[in-house]
């Protein structure tokens, strides 16, 4: 017989974009790769709740960058839009995720602001990952579900700007 290992190794670093670590130390306000995929999974806080991250390839290898609801928003629509205009997925593509900073939202709420620019004029092939060091375990499960990850996300997203147009109807008396 002959064995290989077929499994890739962990990311060489996860990043959460804007606001602060839970030691006070700030994040970083911009993230710049090409992207790879999004890897959707079960929270590990909430049985409930599936966790969204987004696997970029950059020169110091791979990187996870953690996606909270905003940026899950705002990613999809990016993607979207970019799909719409060009006609092609945007992965392989050079794409920079910027922190705009916070919006007091009613009720005393804060919403995280992020802008998604791709770059069509950069991109690296996908295809070829045999220099990529991809993860994990539970991505080969959820890999399948991905493209359905991805329309479902839109959806939510034209369903929550839904939702906040009508709270904000409500909260203006109209």
């Amino acid at each position: 017989m002959a064995f290989e290992d077929y499994t890739s190794t962990k990311p060489n670093k996860y990043v959460t974009i804007g606001g602060f670590t839970k030691t006070g130390e700030k994040n970083p306000e911009s993230f710049e790769g090409y992207y790879l995929k999004t890897v959707t999974r079960p929270s590990n806080f909430d049985e409930n709740k599936t966790e969204t991250n987004y696997v970029f390839q950059t020169a110091d290898g791979t990187v996870q960058v953690k996606g909270n609801t905003n940026l899950v928003i705002v990613m999809a629509d990016a993607q979207r839009g970019f799909s719409e205009k060009t006609g092609q997925s945007p992965e392989g593509y050079l794409t920079k995720i910027s922190y705009d900073g916070i919006e007091k939202r009613p009720g005393g709420r804060t919403l995280k602001l992020f802008r998604v620019q791709i770059d069509k004029t950069q991109k690296i092939d996908t295809n070829d990952t045999s220099e990529l060091s991809l993860n994990d375990e539970e991505d080969t499960a959820v890999e399948d579900f991905d493209t359905k990850q991805t329309a479902a996300v839109a959806s939510a997203a034209r369903l929550s700007k839904l939702q906040r147009a009508k709270d904000l109807l409500k909260s203006s008396g109209k």
